[in-house]
């Protein structure tokens, strides 16, 4: 008997619960639902009906706090208002099964912080066999603090800046306007506002205080300058910062020419020369450039110690410049090294080659005579006693 009475007892609570059937829902939904102050966000408003049941009109109140802005309500296929204080209203010939309603235009205001919930509340949909609205449930979504550290823009001025800024790209060229560009500037942003962003002198370590004009200045031997750029102490940029290399209208020649002690008289455009020592066995040389800045020694340091085998009489001594921005352009010195005859007393006077001359001469008592058989002068001196 006891078992009769409690199984009508749960019959009878069966039949008492409310059965809530609905025919037709709405759902929000923002993306990722990641923003931030500033943003501007399409969120889609979707339909779902039950079989059978054919919606015409939907209604919606929207709910959100004062940190967002409701700006368009766009319908997909319906008809109806924008936004219409603060409630979306469409309707149309009937959509069965799932369908979307349309596109709502939300703006992130400055004051956003954290998170916001849109609600879509008080939703009445209307379908074709029954004039009476049928309210369903509210539909919500979340938009959460999208909070990055990168830039969110890179700008130059008196320079080019490559490639192409991207927020997630953290290396870049400046290539400024000119061989004489003294200075230039850069305009960096923070996508956070809360971040800081500081920029240094990346080879010194030196905090650039006026982005806006900066000296080009390059050290530690380095032809470029090296910024970096660090965005709420997370994320690093470093932005090489380079001026074109001037055209070398100079030459390589030479400033200077020592050889074994003897210094040779240097003529421009001459790169042929003969010196003659007592000794070619070890002599030094030494020799400076004219244009140092732009030009260096293909494969010599100086000064260099020369040495040849003890019984040679003569030596070639070959020095190539080269212009340090193109190697393909060289100058060539051959400078004739002989040893002094000790025969009839010479005492290892120096011989130098004349270009302006075609004979030589021969210093005899103080006397000059020209001798035709060729372009080199001999200086040669000897005592009155030795005649």
């Amino acid at each position: 008997m006891k078992k009769i009475k409690l199984f009508s007892l749960m019959m009878l609570a069966v039949l008492v619960l409310p059965i809530t059937a609905h025919a037709a829902s709405i759902n929000i939904s923002c993306g990722d639902g990641k923003v931030k102050a500033g943003d501007t966000i399409n969120c889609v408003v979707k339909g779902q009906s039950d079989a059978g049941v054919t919606v015409t009109e939907i209604e919606a109140t929207l709910d959100f706090p004062s940190s967002l802005t409701a700006q368009t309500f766009t319908p997909n296929g319906w008809e109806g208002n924008s936004i219409a204080n603060g409630k979306i209203e469409v309707y149309g010939d009937g959509a069965t099964g799932s369908f979307n309603i349309g596109t709502l235009s939300i703006k992130v205001n400055d004051s956003f912080n954290g998170s916001a919930v849109i609600t879509l509340k008080n939703v009445i949909y209307y379908n074709s066999t029954d004039s009476d609205g049928k309210e369903v449930p509210n539909s919500s979504t979340t938009l959460t603090e999208n909070i990055s550290h990168y830039l969110k823009s890179l700008t130059v001025t008196n320079g080019t800046l490559s490639p192409n800024f991207d927020a997630t790209k953290t290396g870049y060229v400046i290539a400024l306007e000119s061989a004489t560009t003294a200075s230039f500037g850069i305009n960096a942003v923070a996508d956070n506002n809360s971040d800081t962003v500081v920029i240094t002198n990346g080879h010194t370590g030196t905090t650039i205080t006026n982005p806006s004009n900066i000296a080009f200045e390059t050290s530690g031997g380095n032809k470029s300058m090296l910024l970096k750029i660090v965005v709420g102490d997370a994320v690093e940029y470093t932005i090489a910062v380079s001026r074109p290399t001037p055209p070398v209208t100079s030459s390589g020649e030479l400033a200077s020419l020592t050889v074994g002690g003897k210094s040779i008289s240097l003529v421009s455009g001459q790169t042929n020369y003969t010196v003659t020592l007592s000794s070619i066995t070890s002599f030094q040389v030494n020799a400076t450039l004219k244009d140092s800045e732009n030009f260096e020694f293909q494969d010599l340091t100086f000064p260099t110690t020369w040495s040849s085998n003890a019984n040679a009489t003569s030596n070639v001594i070959r020095i190539v410049t080269r212009a340090k921005s193109d190697y393909s352009k060289t100058m060539e010195y051959n400078i004739t090294v002989n040893k002094a005859s000790s025969s009839g007393g010479n005492n290892g006077g120096g011989v130098t080659t004349n270009p302006k001359t075609g004979g030589s001469a021969a210093i005899i008592m103080g006397i000059v005579l020209i001798i035709s058989f060729g372009a080199t002068i001999f200086f040669y001196k000897r005592n009155m006693s030795q005649l």
